[in-house]
């Protein structure tokens, strides 16, 4: 059986777009849309601040990744490269500059095989 469709026949659907390559919008760890991952580059905060960072995994060359932002301005959902997960204010976020995270590598090939 068919389902009516409930949207008027003139509504015309756009995908939205998403900006092309890997590019970190303005180099701050806010600006990282979900799911990508980032390499921390600098942690300008005060040195209490910059300590809980590295405690929890935040540290200069570490691989982060963005899992959720929330909405209305609220904190970041992260997991740092050791696995750990926690959510940053949103203002912290904005003082740790970060660039993109390096394309993983692919595998060595298999022993014997023609490199």
């Amino acid at each position: 059986m068919a389902t009516a469709n409930p949207f008027p026949a003139d509504l015309e659907v756009t995908p939205r777009a998403r900006p092309l390559g890997r590019a970190v919008r303005d180099g701050r760890l806010a600006s990282v849309r979900p799911g990508q991952r980032v390499v921390i580059v600098r942690l300008a905060q005060d040195d209490e601040h910059a300590a809980w960072l590295r405690a929890v995994g935040m540290h200069e060359g570490a691989e982060v990744t963005v899992l959720r932002r929330a909405p209305f301005g609220g904190p970041l959902h992260l997991r740092s490269s050791d696995g750990g997960e926690f959510a940053i204010h949103r203002a912290l976020a904005r003082c740790i500059e970060v660039s993109p995270a390096p394309r993983e590598s692919t595998p060595p090939p298999w022993p014997g095989s023609m490199a």
